[in-house]
C-alpha cells in the first residue's frame, strides 16, 4: 500500500503546471555520438562530466553543421533528434532492472542495482527556466528516490535540488573521486549552463571554462552520522584538443563534529587536524584529456587524485590513465580503449601505506556511501586493467565489448565493500537496442573467472519505457 501511495503521489505532482528546461546524465553511447561529432570537425568540448547540458550541444549543431559532410550531418539528426526527446515537455518512464551480479563495475552508463529494480519517473518541461524530474525504485528491501531533482535556471545558473547521478572524469569507465558506482545522495547543487568565456589580461586568447560546487548529505547508518560532502568543479578549455578539469571533495561536519563558520573556512583553506575533533576527509586532483591527429580519433586521459595535504599539496595519490581510437573507416561511432586504475597509496614517504586511499582516521565508514565507494568502482587499495571496444551497429543497436583483469582489496580490509583479496578475469558484453521510439532494451552479461573460487556467470536485462 505505501508503494501505491508514492506512485500515486508522483503522478499527482506530476500534473502540477512546473517549467523546465530537463537536465538528463550523458550515458557511454551519447558521448560516443559527440566524440564522432568531433572528429568530423564540430568545434565541442570534450565532455567529462555526465551532467553535461545537452542544449549547448544542439546550440553548436545548429551553428556549424553546414560544414559537415552527409554522414556527418545524418549523425547530428540523430543527436538532436535524441537531445529534443530529452527536452520535451512532459515525458514518463516505467524500467526494469534485473540482478546485476556480485562484482558489478558500473561505468558510466545508467545507473545499474545490485538487486532487481523496478522503476518509475516522471520529467517536465513547460518553459526554458525550471525543470523536475520525479523517480522512484523498488526492490524486495526497500524504496528509494534516486534521481529525484529540481532544477531552476536564472542568469546562465543552474540551481538543483535532490539527486544527481555524478561522474567526474574523461573515461568512459569510472572516476577516481565520483562516480555512478555510488546511489545518488540528497543535495544542492550550483553550476553554470552554457561554458563561460574569459579574456585572459594582456593576450588576445580567450579561456573557456565551467564549473560546479555542491554539498550532499551522507546516511545516518555510519561510523559519523549525516556528514556531510561538499564538492567543487572546474573545467578548463585551453583549445579544442585540451580539457583540463581541476577537482576537490571533503567529507565534513556530522553529528558530534563541527559544522561553525570556523569550521568551514579550515575546510575551504585544506586544513585537516586529523588529531582533533575538528578534521576533514578530503580529495583533490585533476583530470586531463587530450585529443591527437587530425580527426581527433586519438585521445590520452588520465587523472590523478590525492588526499591528506602538505602545504596545499597531496602526499598521497593514486592514479587513472587510458588511451582511446576511434576507427574513421567505421561509419558508425566507435571507440577502442584500453584503460588502468591503481587506487593503491603511492608516494608517501613514512609510515604505513596500505589502506589509506577512500579511508578516514576519523570518517571511519570512509569515502562510501551506502557501503559502495564514492570514487573508482574498485573501491580502495585495487587495480584494474581492461581493453573495452565501444560500437554503434547501426542508429539502434550498441554494442560494448571488454576484457578485464582485476586485483581487489589486496590489503583485506573490511570496510571495503568487497571484503577479501580477490583476483579476477572478466569478459563483459553490454548490448543496447532501441527497438522503437518508446521501448530500450539493455542486456549484460559477465563472465568472471575468479581465483581460488568458482566462476561466475551474471545475466541482467534492463527495458525502459516512455510513455
Amino acid at each position: 500500500m505505501k508503494l501505491i501511495l508514492k506512485v500515486l503521489l508522483i503522478f499527482l505532482i506530476s500534473n502540477i503546471s512546473f517549467a523546465s528546461s530537463y537536465l538528463s546524465p550523458i550515458d557511454i553511447s551519447f558521448r560516443l555520438k559527440i566524440d564522432r561529432l568531433i572528429q568530423c570537425g564540430l568545434k565541442i568540448n570534450p565532455i567529462s562530466f555526465n551532467t553535461y547540458p545537452k542544449d549547448r550541444i544542439s546550440k553548436q549543431i545548429l551553428i556549424q553543421q553546414e560544414q559537415l559532410n552527409s554522414n556527418c550531418k545524418q549523425l547530428t539528426n540523430s543527436v538532436l533528434n535524441e537531445i529534443e526527446q530529452d527536452y520535451q515537455n512532459s515525458k514518463n518512464s516505467l524500467s526494469y532492472s534485473s540482478n546485476v551480479g556480485d562484482y558489478n563495475f558500473q561505468d558510466i552508463n545508467q545507473k545499474s542495482y545490485d538487486k532487481s529494480t523496478i522503476s518509475l519517473s516522471h520529467q517536465s518541461k513547460r518553459n526554458d527556466s525550471f525543470d523536475y524530474e520525479l523517480s522512484i525504485q523498488q526492490n524486495d528491501d526497500e524504496t528509494t528516490f534516486d534521481q529525484t531533482k529540481f532544477n531552476y535556471l536564472f542568469n546562465n545558473q543552474r540551481l538543483t535540488i535532490g539527486e544527481l547521478s555524478r561522474n567526474w572524469s574523461s573515461s568512459y569507465e569510472t572516476s577516481l573521486i565520483l562516480s555512478p558506482h555510488s546511489k545518488s545522495r540528497p543535495g544542492i547543487t550550483l553550476s553554470n549552463n552554457y561554458e563561460y568565456d574569459f579574456n585572459i589580461p594582456l593576450t588576445n586568447n580567450n579561456l573557456k571554462f565551467d564549473y560546479e560546487v555542491f554539498v550532499e548529505k551522507l546516511e545516518s547508518n555510519r561510523t559519523i552520522p549525516n556528514a556531510k560532502l561538499l564538492g567543487g568543479r572546474v573545467n578548463l578549455y585551453p583549445n579544442d584538443r585540451l580539457n583540463i578539469a581541476l577537482l576537490r571533495t571533503a567529507m565534513w561536519g556530522g553529528d558530534g563534529q563541527s559544522e561553525d563558520l570556523n569550521s568551514f573556512l579550515k575546510l575551504l583553506k585544506g586544513r585537516d587536524k586529523s588529531d582533533s575533533d575538528d578534521s576533514v576527509n578530503q580529495l583533490a586532483g585533476i583530470d586531463l584529456n587530450y585529443k591527437f591527429l587530425d580527426n581527433k580519433n586519438l585521445d590520452l586521459h588520465t587523472q590523478i587524485i590525492g588526499e591528506d595535504q602538505d602545504a596545499f599539496l597531496p602526499t598521497k595519490r593514486f592514479y587513472q590513465l587510458g588511451l582511446g581510437y576511434s576507427f574513421l573507416n567505421n561509419p558508425n561511432p566507435n571507440k577502442l580503449s584500453i584503460e588502468y586504475l591503481d587506487t593503491g597509496s603511492h608516494g608517501r614517504t613514512s609510515g604505513n601505506s596500505k589502506n589509506v586511499t577512500y579511508n578516514h582516521g576519523i570518517y571511519q565508514t570512509g569515502y562510501r556511501y551506502k557501503n559502495d565507494s564514492l570514487g573508482a568502482n574498485i573501491d580502495g587499495d585495487a587495480s584494474k586493467i581492461s581493453l573495452s571496444y565501444y560500437t554503434f551497429l547501426n542508429n539502434n543497436d550498441f554494442l560494448n565489448l571488454s576484457v578485464s583483469k582485476s586485483d581487489l582489496n589486496k590489503n583485506s580490509d573490511s570496510r571495503k565493500k568487497y571484503i577479501n583479496n580477490e583476483s579476477l578475469n572478466s569478459l563483459n558484453l553490454n548490448y543496447q537496442k532501441q527497438v522503437n521510439q518508446n521501448l530500450k532494451l539493455n542486456l549484460i552479461n559477465q563472465f568472471n573467472s575468479i581465483k581460488n573460487n568458482k566462476d561466475q556467470i551474471n545475466s541482467s536485462i534492463n527495458l525502459n519505457y516512455l510513455f
